[in-house]
């Protein structure tokens, strides 16, 4: 499986230490384990409501490589 940075936006709402932030659009990035980028953005979406505008950073997916134990 690879860690896909799936980036996406979604609309702040205000509440305790973020102040006048309601109605203001956030963008965050989310490390997902997929086996392809359609895979983790369907997760994003899937576990992050309200989120909109996915796409992922092809240039910092990471392999999950576990080395073997010899």
């Amino acid at each position: 499986m690879t860690i896909y940075h799936v980036h996406y936006e979604f609309t702040a709402v205000a509440g305790p230490g973020v102040a006048r932030a309601s109605g203001r659009i956030a963008r965050m990035i989310a490390p997902i384990k997929a086996k392809s980028e359609r895979e983790a953005i369907a997760k994003c979406k899937a576990t992050r409501t309200g989120s909109f505008g996915h796409w992922v950073n092809r240039l910092a997916n990471e392999t999950d490589y576990e080395p073997e134990v010899v």
